[in-house]
């Protein structure tokens, strides 16, 4: 099994399990540690994706260290995330406020260089950058704000982003359409 193919079903994992994420959340079914669970799943899936994802940007040039920059920062967020997760499902350690944040600011500086280098090289639909980069806008924003109900409508919309992104980049690494757009590596 190649890179490209393992990745691939790994993004639609991640994408099809957000999905149920997101109705879970939206039916108010499960509990937290049902959340936390599936979100450890999603950290997994994103990190085989990342790899992936990097096989199809271009490796030289400006663009090339941009987009590894971006994949490492979302691995970097990624990790975080899923050692707080990890606390919360094992211990009671509290991890305050700043630890998060800085996942959130991790993945939104990946987010963005991703998501630009995706548009920029067309090695993927350019749809699927701009996803990326509203799941990255909207996951730190919906931090900052007090709980209620607009954090957890931009949580959903950002929720829905990630699905689309994540399913895309999976789609074409699976070897599905990139709509018509040439295939630009270097």
């Amino acid at each position: 099994m190649t890179t490209r193919t393992l990745g691939g079903w790994a993004l639609l994992t991640n994408a099809a399990l957000a999905l149920v994420l997101f109705f879970a959340m939206s039916a108010l079914a499960g509990g937290d540690t049902i959340y936390q669970a599936i979100g450890e799943v999603l950290s997994l899936t994103l990190v085989i994706g990342l790899v992936a994802i990097w096989s199809m940007l271009p490796h030289t040039e400006l663009l090339g260290r941009l987009g590894l920059i971006g994949l490492w920062c979302l691995g970097i967020s990624t990790a975080i995330a899923f050692v707080v997760r990890l606390a919360f499902l094992f211990t009671t350690i509290d991890v305050g406020e700043v630890i998060p944040f800085s996942s959130a600011a991790f993945g939104l500086v990946g987010c963005l260089l991703v998501g630009g280098v995706t548009i920029r090289t067309k090695a993927f639909h350019s749809v699927f950058g701009w996803l990326l980069i509203v799941f990255g806008v909207l996951n730190l924003v919906g931090g900052l704000l007090p709980q209620g109900v607009v954090t957890t409508v931009l949580g959903g919309v950002g929720l829905l982003a990630s699905v689309g992104a994540m399913g895309g980049y999976g789609w074409v690494l699976l070897g599905g359409s990139r709509g018509g757009v040439p295939l630009n590596l270097y």
